[in-house]
């Protein structure tokens, strides 16, 4: 098993100011569908949240229970850090991770694979870092598996340089598995998981291109299902 960090605190300027992490997607808001996804392959998972109040997140969070999920598994923290950037919630996790790996996902991410964060996990062993990198070298820090202690230890290196940012931290890790994305497509072939969702016609589209197709059910509600029947 893994930590896993789901990044909740940003301001979401980009979105209007419409708080990505509630957004919704199908019957679920973003940071339900993501944390359930991560709940698959990890015990701890931390949903920081930065600055704001944690009682919203609850309240959408606690709905995993009735899904079978075990809520102790899910930790909601503010950020321990000032200055206002993803790296302060990723340190905020790091400082908090149970486990030796830890993913680093963001809130704005609703067709997270856990299929795709389990094999990063593996790929990540032996490594510090086990990141995706696109065909233009174009790498994805904020869905990745992470040695918590060895990337925390890269990420103050970072801030003490004045460089402040995921990518920034990845520059001052040494040891790294560059995953091409193309072995991820088996399972993932549309790469769903590395879609973020910015801009309001981001947004939409996602609406458009998810009605067109069902929306998956949850594992757990599947099976009950057909206890039930």
């Amino acid at each position: 098993m893994i930590s896993a960090i789901l990044l909740a605190g940003g301001k979401s300027s980009r979105m209007g100011g419409r708080d990505k992490a509630f957004l919704e997607l199908g019957p679920d808001k973003f940071v339900y569908r993501i944390a359930r996804a991560l709940l698959q392959v990890s015990d701890d998972v931390m949903v920081v949240v930065g600055k704001k109040g944690k009682d919203p997140f609850q309240r959408t969070l606690d709905g995993l229970e009735f899904e079978g999920f075990d809520l102790t598994h899910i930790r909601i923290l503010n950020d321990q850090f000032e200055f206002e950037n993803p790296l302060a919630g990723i340190l905020t996790g790091f400082l908090n991770a149970r486990r030796q790996y830890a993913a680093v996902v963001g809130c704005d991410m609703p067709l997270m694979s856990s299929s795709v964060i389990g094999d990063l996990s593996r790929r990540a062993k032996g490594y510090d870092l086990a990141i995706p990198i696109h065909e233009d070298y174009n790498i994805e820090p904020l869905c990745s598996v992470y040695h918590v202690k060895r990337a925390m230890y890269a990420g103050y290196l970072a801030i003490g340089d004045g460089k402040i940012g995921p990518k920034h931290m990845v520059s001052y890790i040494p040891n790294v598995n560059y995953v091409p994305v193309s072995l991820l497509r088996p399972l993932d072939p549309c790469l769903g998981t590395l879609t973020n969702i910015n801009y309001p016609t981001e947004y939409e589209d996602l609406l458009v291109s998810s009605a067109a197709r069902p929306v998956a059910i949850p594992m757990q509600l599947e099976v009950a299902a057909k206890k039930e029947g």
